[in-house]
């Protein structure tokens, strides 16, 4: 999942923004383009019911916040004012790796917090980090979950992809 996030091909617009032209302002969500995200992110393989439910959520959380005006109009050249998809990016929740060759995102280390045989929690680290590697690096974790659906495992939550940080 990690090397398809950051490959960007199939990988849908995460922030699908109504953007007012005359003013080059972010106003709000289309929501109408939802169901084809959920469509690409079902096609991938990669990702259960409820992670796409929880996608959906935030969305629509962030929507009817601009709508509510908690969350101001903002120019389409600004970092959005929201935790979602916007400081970090949430499928790796990094700005960068620790090294660019071999690709990092290909050698992350999985570590299971628990698992069984219809779900698991779990967490990733950076993997093969070279002897002169920023110590920060050996300290990143990312959570997430998974289940199992039609015997196959399914990525059912990333941390980041959490609501809490739409609200």
């Amino acid at each position: 999942m990690l090397v398809w996030a950051e490959d960007g091909k199939g990988v849908p617009d995460l922030l699908p923004f109504v953007i007012n032209r005359q003013a080059s302002t972010v106003t709000g969500f289309d929501l109408s383009k939802l169901k084809g995200v959920d469509d690409s992110l079902k096609t991938t393989g990669f990702f259960s019911k409820e992670f796409i439910n929880n996608y959906n959520q935030i969305i629509q959380v962030l929507d009817r916040r601009m709508k509510d005006k908690e969350i101001a109009p903002f120019s389409t050249g600004e970092i959005p004012p929201f935790g979602f998809d916007t400081d970090a990016d949430p499928w790796c929740n990094c700005q960068e790796v620790p090294y660019d060759h071999p690709n990092a995102y290909g050698l992350v280390d999985v570590h299971i917090i628990e698992l069984n045989s219809e779900s698991g929690k779990l967490y990733w680290t950076w993997g093969s980090l070279p002897k002169d590697v920023s110590p920060g690096w050996k300290t990143i974790t990312y959570k997430f979950n998974v289940t199992k659906v039609g015997g196959k495992w399914k990525i059912s939550y990333l941390q980041g992809f959490d609501i809490k940080r739409a609200q």
